[in-house]
């Protein structure tokens, strides 16, 4: 359910407009409140990630960033054969670096 919730979120955010991200926002504090209650690493990693998307459309690149990072942290840590959920949220983090103008940063992922 945490998983449903967090691709929802990243789906409304994408659409835009302030009822949406409002609701996206709602939606990831579900899914935190439910990966806390599982304590699954997964159902973690994918609600940092989706709140990575969520910053994202809301160009909150630092936000992004963040979120991210723990995102990739999580799935690379603590969970197995997450390989696909960290490359795709590194996008996200890529994206946000180069909004930001952080070309080191950038040059130093390749």
């Amino acid at each position: 359910l945490a998983l449903a919730l967090c691709m929802e979120a990243g789906v409304e955010a994408n659409i835009g407009g302030r009822w949406l991200t409002r609701r996206s926002r709602r939606m990831l504090a579900d899914a935190a409140e439910l990966a806390a209650r599982t304590g699954a690493p997964y159902d973690e990693g994918w609600t940092h990630g989706a709140c990575a998307a969520v910053s994202y459309y809301a160009e909150r690149w630092s936000e992004t960033i963040e979120a991210a990072e723990r995102a990739v942290e999580i799935f690379s840590r603590r969970c197995i054969g997450a390989a696909w959920e960290s490359t795709a949220v590194q996008t996200f983090r890529l994206a946000a670096l180069s909004h930001l103008g952080r070309i080191r940063e950038l040059q130093a992922c390749t």
